[in-house]
């Protein structure tokens, strides 16, 4: 597409998020801070402020330059609503209806549509003001729809990236693929889903584009040794639902106690089954093995990182459909060249080949999955070929140099 032309720079790029910046979601301001560092300007914005106490030191300076939706100024929000009104009455009634009442959505999703218009009307302005070309939107569900909303109002492209919730969660779906002037899909299996998401008629082909999530490097240097543990330190991080796996990894620990396998896990997360996992630890009886932290900020996970032996992010396939993208867990683990063991699951082995940058085991097989930690926990050869191969994966393919590089050319 060559380098980025004069037009392409020309008024700011928004940024929409539910929440910016999140804990869990390091790879949204990476991909801001990456785009900026390009010369391009972005503007950030997002429903919910976050709490800056769970929030990593690196991210928060992002804060103060954020706009937020909520808490909502009442007069405000009146008033914007009046004003695009009286503006253009045909194109906010013409958005507000395509957005409740053009889809075969739920009620239940069209309710969540309209607070959605009403979030867009009350940025429209200020975005206006600041002459932003392009609004460009992070998951497929509540910010493309705010996104959608903006393009209308604003009469400027937008545009979204596709990450695992669209797999759950369809809203106004068919109508955002009609409409966006390209969709980043964070992998190869969330491409085929989006397209199969098409409406009718529509072929998405040439607009929807893999731009994988990317790592800075530098912050990710590969370990200079390899850790002297008696015991196999194996290490997860990642927000405790059901599509990560934590429970099948509890039970592979008991699997490995019962056949007297030396193994310590570090479970690094909070979320809705953090209750539950607790109660799996107790009934299996493997507190010795597993030690669950809750969750941790950025700037705590290096030295978990430095003593791990495996990282191991068992994901599956959740009862109602939610599957993850492409894990930044297992991407950051790879670059400081820890071997890795996951699933087959959507983009993974985009990311992990077996038995080349890491080992890929059956979905929710706690058998498979304690027979390949006891593999390697036999095997320091293994390990160390892995760990060196999932850091050469990760600076050919997924550095945020490359990425970012990709979302550039596409902004312009």
């Amino acid at each position: 597409m060559g380098g980025l032309s004069s037009a392409g720079t020309r008024g700011p790029i928004a940024y929409l998020s539910q929440f910016y910046p999140h804990l869990t979601e390091t790879f949204v301001y990476r991909e801001v801070l990456g785009l900026r560092a390009r010369g391009i300007e972005v503007v950030t914005c997002a429903c919910w402020p976050p709490d800056r106490d769970a929030l990593s030191a690196e991210s928060l300076p992002l804060v103060d330059e954020t706009t937020y939706v909520f808490p909502l100024r009442p007069v405000a929000f009146v008033a914007a609503h009046v004003g695009w009104f009286a503006r253009r009455p045909l194109r906010y009634l013409g958005t507000l209806a395509r957005v409740t009442l053009g889809s075969s959505d739920s009620l239940r999703n069209r309710g969540f549509a309209l607070l959605h218009f009403a979030m867009a009307v009350q940025l429209a302005s200020g975005l206006q003001r600041r002459g932003v070309r392009h609004v460009h939107a992070q998951f497929a569900i509540n910010a493309a729809t705010i996104a959608l909303v903006l393009s209308r109002l604003l009469d400027v492209p937008f545009s979204f990236t596709a990450h695992n919730l669209l797999f759950t969660k369809r809203m106004v779906l068919e109508e955002k693929i009609r409409r966006a002037r390209f969709i980043v899909a964070i992998s190869e299996a969330t491409k085929r889903h989006v397209l199969a998401s098409a409406p009718p008629g529509v072929d998405a082909s040439e607009r929807v584009h893999v731009v994988h999530c990317g790592l800075p490097l530098a912050q990710f240097p590969a370990r200079e040794s390899v850790p002297a543990n008696e015991v196999l330190e194996v290490l997860f991080i990642a927000q405790l639902q059901e599509r990560k796996g934590a429970t099948v990894l509890v039970q592979a620990c008991s699997l490995l106690a019962s056949r007297g396998v030396q193994v310590h896990c570090t479970v690094v997360g909070g979320g809705p089954l953090q209750n539950a996992l607790e109660a799996e630890v107790e009934r299996l009886g493997v507190r010795q093995q597993v030690t669950l932290t809750g969750a941790l900020p950025q700037e705590e996970l290096p030295p978990l990182l430095a003593r791990a032996d495996v990282f191991t992010l068992p994901c599956v396939h959740a009862a109602n459909g939610d599957v993850d993208g492409i894990p930044v867990a297992l991407m950051e683990a790879m670059a400081t060249g820890i071997p890795t063991v996951s699933t087959p699951v959507s983009g993974i082995p985009e990311l992990i080949e077996d038995e080349v940058s890491g080992l890929l085991v059956a979905e929710g097989s706690a058998e498979a999955l304690a027979a390949a930690l006891e593999r390697l926990a036999r095997d320091p050869e293994l390990r160390a070929r892995l760990g060196v191969a999932g850091r050469e994966q990760i600076a050919r393919h997924f550095d945020v140099e490359t990425t970012t590089s990709q979302l550039a050319e596409l902004f312009a």
